[in-house]
This record gives C-alpha cells, structure tokens and sequence, in this order.
C-alpha cells in the first residue's frame, strides 16, 4: 500500500487552486472535454444549491437557506484540495469539473452576501416591521457574516480530515508533470456522456412545475462557472491576493442585486412569467455560480501562513461585497425617490 505524501509537492499551502498554475496542464486535455464537464457539473450544483436552500426556507427556519449549500460544497472541496497534485497530473478536466462546475456552483458568495444586506437594510419590497432598530440591523448582519465564514471553513477542514481518515493510498513524487494527451476518441467519449447527462437533467427539471425557472437557471449555470475559471486562470497571480477570485464574487454580487431588486421591488406591471424566470435564472444560474465560497474559503486557508495576508483578503472581500450592495439599493432609493429611513 502507498502512502501519500501531499506536502512535498505543497498541495495545501499552494494558493492556486484553479488559476495559472493548474491551468498549464490543461494542454494535455482538449478545450470540449474540459468545459463540457465544467458545464453539466455547474448545472448539477446549481440544482442542488436551489433544491436545498428552497428546502431550508421552512417555518421559523433558523438561519439563512443558502448556508447549508456552501456547507455541502465546502465540505465537498476538502478532498479536492488534499488529492489536488495528483488530480491535475492524472485527471485534470475531472479536477477542474468537480472543483470550479460543482463545488463552486453549490456554493454562492453572492447569495450570502445578499442575505447579510437585506438583514442590514430594508430590502424593496419588504415590510418596515422586518426589521427591527439599527442596533440590531447591524449584529443580525454581523451574524450573517460569522456563521458564513466559520461554517464554510469548518467545513473544508472537515471534508479533509475525512479524506485523511479514509485514505489508502499516497502518491510520492516531487513534481507534477503534464500528462500525455489522452486519445482523441476519450474526449469524444467524455464529451458526448456531459451533453447526454445535461439533456437528462434538463429533461427531468423541464417536467417541473417551475420548469422555465429550471430551465434557464441549467442554462446560465455554466456560463456563471466559465466566467469564474476564465477570470481564475487570468488574474489569480497575486502571491497574497487572487483577484480573479475576488473580481468573480464582486461581478456575481452586483449583478445578483440587481436581478433580486428587479424582482423584488414593488410594481404596477406585473412581469411575465417568462420575464421572472429570465431573472430568477441569472440570479440562481449565473450569479450563482459565478461567485464561490468554496474557493475563497480554500484561499483564505492557504494564506494563514501569513495571518494579516488572510484577514486583509477575507475583510477586503466582504466590505466590498456589501458597498456594492448597499450602493446598489442606494441607487435604486435614489432613482424611485424611496424612504431609505
């Protein structure tokens, strides 16, 4: 039996999950099979993402609903980030659909973040009586904030420490090589299996009673997804700071705000039914998958080595995240003439 010896290639404390370092292995992998996978993985993590935070929304429900989806992700993410050296050496495209299409679309930084707003401010189309005085505003806030973080990162180093307890085999070797490229009729195989398991799931959700919801939500998930490890490969060079990261949960933020108070805002004209599931798309779909808490979390781990690194990245984040937000319903209070009071 082997034994895996992971620090010796820095798979943990390596900040580059997804971004140019991983990214030089995909040449050994068609672009078809790399972002076919990316896309039906996106899909099925933004249909879970919304089946358990819809799930979540019962009576009297405790905290927010998109919590326990970024629990399962992260969660998810830890094995990902203990096996990551030899993932990319032996199954890159799966390395890469797995992380960036599922893990990163069934969690949402975006939704979080949104959730800690509308606990700060009255959010169109909510009642006054929602909220209670400003003191209270704030900590509710606050809160929101807390459980996020706390637990997305319990999450990941419980998803690890399972990997380590089950683990039987370990992997020795001091660098990572590209692999050979496999045979063209494997990313044809693989390719065809990710547009036949998209057709399924659009097929079974089509047959719900929400079915343009679902419909448009798989279809903008792996743009979302595309998006974010487009942005990854190209920006997340910083040694302290992965701005793709950053500018991928910055984009899905605003644009999530603006689709919610579209939908949310008080109306003369009511939208069409195809009109709300064009946003609820976007919302879900898009933004959603846009914007991550797994890989954040995961960065956020890596730069503890250097503890003022890490709190100026997650504080950075956050802050940004909830201005734009505020700036947003700002916006949108100025326009209607609202009583921001």
């Amino acid at each position: 039996m082997l034994s895996v010896h992971h620090a010796s290639i820095g798979a943990e404390r390596s900040i580059d999950l997804f971004g140019p370092v991983a990214a030089r292995f995909q040449t050994s992998f068609s672009r078809v099979q790399l972002y076919s996978l990316v896309g039906v993985c996106a899909m099925i993590g933004a249909l879970l993402r919304v089946e358990v935070s819809v799930s979540a929304e019962y009576d009297m429900y405790p905290v927010y609903s998109v919590l326990y989806a970024n629990v399962i992700g992260c969660a998810i993410m830890g094995p990902l980030v203990i096996n990551k050296a030899w993932l990319i050496c032996n199954h890159y495209a799966l390395y890469i659909g797995l992380g960036v299409g599922l893990c990163g679309s069934i969690t949402s930084f975006s939704s979080w973040q949104l959730e800690a707003t509308k606990a700060l401010v009255r959010w169109p189309g909510q009642d006054e009586t929602d909220h209670d005085g400003v003191g209270e505003q704030i900590l509710s806030s606050f809160t929101i904030q807390m459980i996020g973080v706390s637990t997305a990162t319990s999450a990941l180093t419980f998803g690890m420490l399972c990997n380590q307890a089950v683990a039987t085999h370990d992997y020795e070797f001091d660098a990572p090589k590209p692999p050979s490229r496999p045979a063209r009729g494997t990313d044809y195989r693989i390719a065809a299996a990710a547009i036949a398991m998209s057709a399924v799931l659009l097929a079974i959700n089509l047959a719900a009673e929400d079915r343009e919801k679902v419909g448009l939500t798989c279809l903008f998930a792996p743009l979302g997804a595309f998006t974010r490890y487009t942005l990854s490969v190209r920006f997340n060079r910083d040694g302290w700071f992965p701005w793709g990261t950053f500018s991928a949960n910055m984009l899905g933020t605003v644009v999530l705000g603006i689709t919610t108070i579209v939908l949310d805002r008080p109306r003369d004209v009511v939208l069409s039914r195809w009109e709300q599931a064009a946003l609820y798309g976007l919302g879900n779909g898009f933004c959603g998958c846009l914007s991550t808490v797994s890989t954040w979390v995961f960065e956020l781990r890596s730069l503890t080595t250097v503890p003022e690194r890490a709190v100026r990245y997650g504080m950075f984040t956050v802050l940004w995240a909830q201005a734009l937000l505020l700036g947003t319903i700002g916006v949108y209070n100025w326009v209607h003439g609202a009583d921001t009071g």
